[in-house]
């Protein structure tokens, strides 16, 4: 990214910062005096990608919100104003689900990308081949297991220091440092120690407790769409030596969505039938 991209960014998300739920559900109500299309908040515009080529935009208008803690706030309000055309789509994350409204709809994993790339193997085996043109198909498989791995210890160290409140970020964690351990039977939990706490004596309990987290964990819900697309951005550098944007990555795994998988989902089934059941719309739609 250039100077001026990271500007232009850095911009956008300082914006998006000052943003609360207020603004949205004040922006939701401004707009609907005009738009009586029912109203799906989303928390990013990367769920805005990947939902919309699913969507009838004449039926139903995408909201992103900034954010999971704008969307409820918002969600919150629509709620006690009796709104019954806004409904919300939120990742799990580490939450509670108690705490998520009655008009807000859980995914299924830790968030949308998650779900689909871990739950549909096909998905991220079919952007690997199209990297990895001249790969065996077990070889290939091998491959999205490794970084489903990869994703996954990062997830344990993530949710081991929430638990044991740390407040270690692993935001910008270097993926290709789990891969390689991995890879040469190396302890990829050291990998991620040695960077992120180095000689901290607390590293030792954050261990353990990863030790302990990683076999109880399912995949798609201690995965995240950002580790997943960094551990294939890794490794497809590590394979053929290319680098490739990790969000250029996500992109394109988005895409390979299909319309039966999408639908299929237990996020889009409650959505649709809302839509269905109470304002008689069918809101998905197939565009391949």
């Amino acid at each position: 990214m250039v100077g001026s991209d990271r500007g232009a960014e850095t911009i956008v998300n300082s914006l998006a910062a000052r943003l609360t739920g207020d603004h949205f559900f004040n922006t939701n109500k401004m707009l609907r005096i005009q738009d009586a299309r029912i109203v799906l908040m989303v928390e990013s515009s990367d769920d805005v990608s990947i939902i919309r080529r699913h969507a009838d935009s004449t039926s139903i208008r995408l909201a992103p919100t900034s954010g999971k803690k704008n969307l409820i706030a918002a969600a919150n309000k629509h709620r006690e104003a009796g709104d019954d055309w806004v409904i919300g789509l939120v990742d799990r994350d580490f939450d509670d689900e108690d705490e998520i409204p009655e008009n807000v709809v859980p995914v299924e994993a830790y968030d949308i990308d998650s779900h689909f790339i871990v739950s549909h193997p096909r998905i991220l085996r079919t952007l690997l081949e199209s990297y990895l043109p001249d790969v065996a198909s077990d070889t290939l498989e091998s491959a999205r297991q490794d970084i489903v791995a990869a994703a996954k210890v990062v997830g344990c160290a993530r949710l081991a220091s929430i638990q044991l409140e740390h407040g270690v970020s692993f935001d910008s964690f270097p993926m290709i440092l789990v891969l390689n351990a991995s890879r040469d039977t190396l302890d990829p939990i050291s990998a991620i120690l040695d960077v992120k706490y180095c000689d901290d004596d607390r590293a030792t309990e954050v261990r353990k407790k990863v030790i302990s987290l990683y076999p109880t964990q399912d995949d798609s819900s201690i995965c995240n769409g950002h580790d997943l697309a960094r551990a294939t951005a890794a490794l497809i550098s590590m394979k053929i030596g290319l680098s490739v944007p990790h969000k250029a990555l996500a992109a394109s795994l988005r895409a390979v969505i299909s319309c039966d998988e999408f639908q299929k989902s237990r996020f889009a089934q409650a959505i649709g039938n809302w839509a269905s059941e109470n304002h008689s719309r069918d809101i998905w739609i197939c565009p391949c």
